[in-house]
């Protein structure tokens, strides 16, 4: 049975996924490229005809994929994932902020072992067909979040479900604040994941003498984290948990989003 993986990101990337346990020699082996949605900018996805368990995205730096490539998320298959369902109720969920909808969040309906996902549309409006059963809800959007809800599924169904904006910390006059959200392996928001941060480089003519002492911060119940008060035009290092240091230079404005940390718990 097919499965698709889905990632989203900046737009106009090179992503690809190779299965687990990854295969180096030759690195080509295995690759299974994504491609970015003509409608809906930043959403990469493949179908995966003959589906493994676990699947590794790399960002591609070059003309070809290659062993140094940036490994950005991970990907764990279980059952129905990827699919928005074929059972007997239709369920068209609408997904706002409390006055707008939202577009390109993602919404997954857990039963079990069962995992549905769908992208909501221009409208708000996503559409599953699942059975009767009690679902666990879970919906993710850059620059919001959502506490969790269940769903009891015993007709058909229209239900509304608004998401809250995120409003990073403030940080001061010549700073920055960077936020970012965790997910699991199934690609569930995720709390508990510790990121650090170390100062990596000043910026040039600042006449700064900074210490590279690491800094943590821990993900709350709805996968967010931030750091208050990161030099503008500065350079800082990222990781999760035991994971690769990604560099950032950080931007002149109030706030950002930290993305393609990748690493283990």
């Amino acid at each position: 049975m097919a499965k698709e993986i889905e990632y989203f990101a900046s737009s106009g990337l090179t992503i690809y996924a190779k299965s687990s346990p990854i295969t180096e020699s030759p690195w080509s082996t295995g690759v299974v490229a994504l491609t970015e949605s003509g409608t809906v900018s930043g959403y990469y996805t493949a179908d995966i005809t003959t589906p493994l368990a676990e699947y590794t995205l790399f960002e591609q730096s070059g003309g070809s994929p290659i062993g140094t490539d940036t490994p950005v998320a991970l990907v764990k298959f279980t059952t129905s994932s990827g699919t928005t369902g074929s059972g007997a109720r239709t369920v068209v969920f609408t997904i706002n902020d409390g006055a707008t909808v939202l577009q390109n969040a993602t919404i997954r309906l857990t039963e079990g072992v069962n995992t549905y996902r769908g992208v909501t549309d221009v409208s708000g409006n996503v559409t599953f067909n699942v059975d009767d059963a009690t679902y666990t809800i879970a919906i993710t959007k850059s620059g919001y979040t959502y506490a969790g809800s269940s769903l009891i599924v015993s007709a058909d169904a229209t239900p509304t479900l608004s998401l809250t904006i995120v409003a990073p910390s403030a940080s001061s006059a010549g700073f920055s604040t960077g936020y970012m959200y965790t997910y699991d392996l199934n690609g569930i928001l995720e709390e508990d994941v510790i990121i650090t941060s170390k100062i990596s480089k000043v910026p040039t003519g600042s006449g700064l003498a900074l210490d590279s002492v690491e800094r943590t911060a821990t993900s709350n119940g709805s996968g967010y984290v931030e750091f208050t008060g990161l030099i503008i035009d500065a350079k800082y290092k990222f990781k999760r948990s035991t994971g690769k240091w990604i560099e950032v230079t950080i931007p002149d404005s109030a706030s950002f989003e930290i993305t393609n940390l990748f690493g283990e718990d």
